[in-house]
Parts: C-alpha cells; sequence; structure tokens
C-alpha cells in the first residue's frame, strides 16, 4: 500500500512543452487513449508521440499488419465495425453462466450448447466461427484458471473501451512514419469518439475497466488463456488518470454532452 501511495506521488504526467493548443473535441479524443500515455509515458496533452520511425513501422507491421498508407483504412474498419468487442458480446456471457454451474454433467451440456449456439451466431455477427470458438475455449480456461480474478466486478457488458482506445493509440503512432496526415489522424481519433458515443460507461472509471478487461480478452486469445502478466500495469495506469492533477479524466467528465 505505501509503495502503491509512494508510486501515485513520484509520479507525473508526459507534458510536451510548447504543443499546439488542443480543441474540447481533441481533447476528449486524447483522452480516449491517455491508458496507453499513462503507460508508456507519451504525451498527455498533443497528438504526436516521440520515437523511433524504423522501430514504430516495425512495432505497427507486426500488430496491425499495416505497413504503409494503404492498410490504414483496413486497420480501421476493423477497429470501427468489430475490433474484440462483437467476440466480446458473444462468448463472455456464455463463459459467465458456464461458470454458475457446479454440476459436472450441467456443465459439460452447457458448453456444447455454446459450441453449437456460437457455431449458429457467429456469421450473423461478421464474426468467424474458428475465432469465436477459440476465443470461447481461452476466456473460459482464463476464468477457470483464475486469471481473471485481479479484475473488477462485474465485468462490463462491453469492451468498446478497448477499440476505441486502441484506434487512438494506432493513429497516433501512424503519425510517426508518416502513413497518415495530422488532419486525417484527428479525423480517425473522432471515429474512436462517435464508438463511445452510445454511453456505454457512465464515468471515466469504467472506461479504464472495461479496457482493462478488454486487455484481458485479448491477451488470453493469444496466449491460449494463460492470461494477462500486464493486468496490473493498466490498473496503475488507470488509476493514476483518475486521481493524480493534471490527468485529462480529471479535466474532461466522460459523459457525452456534461
Amino acid at each position: 500500500m505505501l509503495n502503491a501511495l509512494k508510486g501515485m506521488f513520484l509520479f507525473s504526467f508526459n507534458v510536451l512543452e510548447g504543443a499546439p493548443p488542443l480543441n474540447p473535441q481533441q481533447k476528449r479524443g486524447l483522452a480516449l487513449g491517455a491508458i496507453y500515455s499513462a503507460e508508456a509515458h507519451l504525451p498527455i496533452n498533443a497528438l504526436a508521440v516521440e520515437g523511433d520511425r524504423e522501430s514504430t513501422r516495425s512495432v505497427i507491421a507486426e500488430a496491425w499488419d499495416v505497413t504503409g498508407p494503404s492498410d490504414v483504412e483496413g486497420a480501421y474498419e476493423y477497429l470501427e465495425t468489430s475490433g474484440h468487442r462483437t467476440l466480446y458480446a458473444l462468448v463472455a456471457p456464455k463463459v459467465e453462466l458456464l461458470l454458475t454451474t457446479e454440476d459436472q454433467y450441467n456443465d459439460l451440456e452447457l458448453a456444447r450448447a455454446h459450441e453449437r449456439e456460437i457455431t449458429e451466431q457467429a456469421p450473423h455477427s461478421g464474426l468467424s466461427i474458428e475465432t469465436a470458438h477459440h476465443y470461447y475455449h481461452c476466456w473460459r480456461a482464463a476464468a477457470q484458471l483464475g486469471r481473471l480474478d485481479a479484475l473488477d466486478k462485474p465485468l462490463p457488458t462491453s469492451i468498446v473501451a478497448w477499440d476505441a482506445a486502441r484506434m487512438v493509440n494506432l493513429t497516433r503512432l501512424m503519425l510517426l512514419p508518416e502513413y497518415i496526415s495530422e488532419a486525417q489522424a484527428w479525423a480517425a481519433i473522432e471515429r474512436a469518439t462517435d464508438l463511445c458515443r452510445q454511453a456505454y460507461y457512465s464515468s471515466w472509471q469504467d472506461f479504464g475497466d472495461a479496457f482493462v478487461v478488454g486487455r484481458a480478452f485479448w491477451m488470453a486469445g493469444i496466449s491460449n488463456g494463460s492470461g494477462d502478466s500486464e493486468i496490473e500495469v493498466f490498473q496503475r495506469a488507470c488509476r493514476r488518470l483518475r486521481d493524480i492533477e493534471g490527468s485529462p479524466w480529471r479535466d474532461i467528465p466522460y459523459r457525452y454532452g456534461v
């Protein structure tokens, strides 16, 4: 506890000196990706990020399969229309229901019923049946192994926060190798803002909790359910954004129109 408090007092956000002032819409857009700013110590008040151009190219190519301007819109379209939230909406309620059963036989029968439902429902959501089954088994394994115990409960109904934050962060990264212009970047960030306009969350805390769950869901899928060793890192970033002076989450109300 003492170390956590000490970390709060010692931490300060990276503020880019001389950065052009942001209008309210731009501030809100960057605030959606502020978890990455707090975690990676990126500038909290500017669109630009600092770093090596070639290393950034490699990161974007590996993580997003984006190797140049012609690939940009495909990445945006994925995040805007599906992301991980569509998989989560299909899988998470089934896993939660499965975890409430105590009888091993019923558990097995319910899992089989879920698999049939996923096979039927995935195409209607524009999802690959194979991918949907994979995430169901991985999220179930992560839950049964206790890998989700560190997450705040109840789990959110939507992880759109994860998709929106990634869209903002990807946009900032793509500026460095000049895959997009500044005008294109702000337009993309506005698209990320639109993802959250339906008020899935009532506060920045809810938004941050959903981001962390989204990251855990993503990690479960790529680690076959073994879990996310960095959950605490991103939970700490969220706490800093909620608690430390100078955070955009303290300056901007989450709810739109407030």
